[in-house]
C-alpha cells in the first residue's frame, strides 16, 4: 500500500472510507479485506494478503492499536474542575481534586468521589461509596453508549438503528439521548445465527 498515505479519521471495516482508518482482527472479517475502502488497515503481524491502495500496519494486537488510534482522533476530553452552586454535596461526604460536579447533582452522606471525576447533570450518589460506585458506573455506563453512538454516527456521517442488548439493557433505554430499542437476546441469536 502507499506507506505516505495521510488518513483523516478512522471507520469501520464494513463501512470502509478513503483517507481512513480500519483493522481487521480476526479471520471471519479476511473477506471484507478486498471489499474495503479504507485507506489504512492495522492487521496481525502475521497478515500475508495485500491490496496496492491500502497502506497495512503490522502489529502484534490490532484491536489494542485500533483503540489508540481512535483516541488520538477522538481524545477524551480534559475535566475542568468546578462545582455548580446548584449541586447538593453533603458535608459529610469528600471529593477529591480536578473535580467537575455539574448542576442539580445529590452527593449524599459517606460518599467518596476520587480525583479526576466527572459527574454529569441530575445524577444521585447515594448513601455510603458502595452505592456511589453502583451509581457512577450506571451514569458512566450511559454517558460511554451516547459518546460511542455518537462519535461513529459522526465519523461514518450515516444513521443506524441502535439495538441495546444484554440482561441489563432495559435500565439504559430510558437514560441514553439516541433513540433505541431493546433485544435483551441479540447476542445469543447472533451466535446461533453464525452456528448455522
Amino acid at each position: 500500500g502507499d506507506a505516505d498515505s495521510i488518513v483523516h479519521g478512522v471507520c469501520d471495516i464494513m463501512q470502509g472510507q478513503k483517507k481512513h482508518i480500519s483493522y481487521i482482527s480476526s479471520k471471519k472479517h479476511m473477506p471484507l479485506f478486498t471489499k474495503t475502502q479504507a485507506s489504512a488497515l492495522i492487521v496481525d503481524k502475521n497478515f500475508k494478503l495485500s491490496k496496492p491502495d491500502i497502506a497495512l500496519i503490522k502489529v502484534e494486537n490490532p484491536s489494542r492499536s485500533f483503540i489508540d488510534i481512535v483516541n488520538l482522533f477522538h481524545p477524551q476530553e480534559k475535566i475542568k474542575a468546578s462545582i455548580d452552586e446548584r449541586a447538593s454535596i453533603s458535608k459529610h461526604s469528600s471529593i477529591g481534586q480536578n473535580v467537575h460536579i455539574d448542576a442539580n447533582v445529590v452527593i449524599e452522606d459517606n460518599v467518596i468521589i476520587g480525583d479526576n471525576v466527572k459527574i454529569c447533570a441530575g445524577s444521585v450518589i447515594g448513601k455510603n461509596t458502595s452505592s456511589a460506585v453502583k451509581s457512577g458506573f450506571y451514569w458512566g455506563y450511559a454517558g460511554l453508549i451516547d459518546s460511542l453512538i455518537n462519535l461513529i454516527t459522526k465519523d461514518t456521517k450515516k444513521k443506524y438503528n441502535i439495538i441495546l442488548t444484554g440482561g441489563l439493557a432495559h435500565l439504559f433505554k430510558s437514560s441514553i439521548k439516541v433513540r433505541s430499542t431493546v433485544d435483551k437476546d441479540l447476542t445469543i441469536k447472533g451466535l446461533i445465527k453464525l452456528i448455522n
